[in-house]
C-alpha cells in the first residue's frame, strides 16, 4: 500500500518569480522575432507544450478546491484552508506539508483553463510562470525562454536559516536543527522543448532555495525547470536507524505490514508481490541508502500495481528515530480521505511493530 500526500495544501503558500522569457517554440527551433511572447502563456498553448515535450508533468496536475491564489501590488499569496486529515493524525500520522515560500514581482493570479494550473503574472510582459497542483503537493514550474533568460530562480522559504537540505537519491529533505524534517523538496528538474534533460541543481543559504540551470547552447528553447514541494508524514519508531536496520533485516516480513513481503530484506530490483485486500500492489525493490543518521529504501511500481506503472514510495528512517513516508500515484483518482486514512492507519502499523521489536 503506498502513502499517497494530501491533495491539499496545508499552509499559506506565497508565490511569485522574476522569470524572463523572450521566446517559446515547441519542440524546435524558431527565429525570436517570429514569435509573440505572449503567445504561451495561455492555457491551450501551455497545453500543448506540456502535451508535446513533457507529457507525464502535464498528467501530474490534480486540481485542489481548496487553494486560493491572492495577488497583491508586492507579490502573490496563494492561500489554502486547512486541511481536514484528522483521518491521519488518529493514525499517529503526523504531517509535514510544504513550507511558506515567497518569491517576488508575481503580481496576479490567472486560473487558465487547465485543471490544477495557475499562471502566475510578473512585472514584465513578457514574463510568465505557472504554479501547478499535484497530488502530492505543488511545482512553480520556471521558464527560459532564450540565452538571454535568466538561468537562476531564488525562492524565500519559510524555515529556519540553519535548516540544512539532506540530498538522498530520491528526494531532499528539509531538516531542522533538532533534525526533525520541516519539509520535503523533490530532486530539481530541467528539460528543454525536446525533452532532453538539462543540467540543474539546488543550493541553499540562510532561508533562500535557489535552482541553478546550466545551459550549453544546443538546448531547443524554452528550458522548463521547477521546484516542487511535497507532502510527507511521519511515524515514531523509537528506533535508531541503525537499530531499524538491524531488525529489518533480521526478518522483514515479521515487521512489515503487507502481505507478500520476503522473510528476507530485499535486494536491489527484487520483484515483490504484495497485495492489499486483493488489490495487486506488485513492486520492484529501489535502492538502499545508509548514511550516518539516516536509513532509506522505496519501492517502484510494476505496470500490474493498483496504483499504475512507476509509482513510488519512499521510507525514510532518521535520527529522530522516525519514520518518514512520501508516495507519488500515478492513479490520482486513489486520492481520497477513505484512502488516505487506510494508508495511514497501515504505516502506524508498520512503525508500532519496529517500536515494539526488541
Amino acid at each position: 500500500m503506498l502513502l499517497s500526500e494530501s491533495p491539499t495544501i496545508g499552509d499559506a503558500v506565497k508565490l511569485g518569480a522574476l522569470l524572463v522569457i523572450s521566446s517559446l517554440t515547441i519542440g524546435a527551433q524558431v527565429p525570436s522575432s517570429e514569435i509573440d511572447p505572449a503567445g504561451y502563456a495561455d492555457a491551450d498553448a501551455f497545453s500543448s507544450m506540456l502535451a508535446t515535450a513533457f507529457p507525464e508533468i502535464l498528467e501530474e496536475s490534480q486540481p485542489n478546491s481548496t487553494i486560493s491564489p491572492i495577488a497583491s501590488d508586492d507579490g502573490t499569496t496563494i492561500a489554502t484552508d486547512s486541511p481536514s486529515e484528522n483521518e491521519l493524525l488518529d493514525s499517529g500520522a503526523q504531517l509535514v506539508p510544504p513550507p511558506t515560500v515567497y518569491v517576488e514581482f508575481a503580481t496576479g493570479v490567472i486560473a487558465p483553463e487547465i485543471e490544477g494550473v495557475y499562471r502566475l503574472e510578473v512585472e514584465d510582459k513578457d514574463s510568465v510562470a505557472f504554479l501547478q497542483e499535484t497530488q502530492w503537493g505543488y511545482r512553480i514550474i520556471s521558464t527560459i525562454g532564450s540565452s538571454d533568460s535568466p538561468t537562476a530562480f531564488s525562492y524565500d522559504v519559510d524555515l529556519p536559516h540553519d535548516t540544512r537540505m539532506d540530498e538522498t537519491a530520491d528526494l531532499i529533505y528539509m531538516v531542522g536543527p533538532s533534525e526533525e524534517v520541516l519539509a520535503t523538496l523533490e530532486l530539481p528538474w530541467a528539460r528543454d522543448a525536446n525533452g532532453l534533460d538539462v543540467h540543474t541543481y539546488f543550493t541553499w543559504s540562510e532561508g533562500v532555495l535557489t535552482q541553478h540551470v546550466e545551459l550549453t547552447g544546443s538546448e531547443t528553447f524554452p528550458v522548463l525547470a521547477d521546484p516542487a514541494w511535497s507532502y510527507s508524514y511521519s511515524y515514531n519508531t523509537g528506533k535508531t536507524p541503525v537499530a531499524v536496520e538491524r531488525i529489518l533485516k533480521s526478518c522483514f516480513n515479521c515487521h512489515f505490514p503487507v502481505a507478500g513481503a520476503p522473510r528476507n530484506f530485499p535486494t536491489f530490483n527484487q520483484l515483490l508481490p504484495l497485495t492489499v485486500a486483493f488489490n495487486n500492489y506488485e513492486c520492484t525493490m529501489g535502492r538502499l541508502e545508509r548514511t550516518s543518521t539516516t536509513f532509506n529504501f522505496g519501492f517502484v511500481a510494476t505496470r500490474n500495481h493498483f496504483h499504475g506503472q512507476g509509482s513510488t514510495i519512499k521510507f525514510s528512517f532518521r535520527s529522530d528515530n522516525r519514520l518518514y513516508v512520501n508516495a507519488r500515484i500515478n492513479n490520482g483518482w486513489i486520492n481520497n480521505a477513505v484512502y488516505r486514512a487506510a494508508a495511514a492507519a497501515n504505516w502506524a502499523v508498520f512503525a508500532n511493530n519496529l517500536r515494539n521489536a526488541s
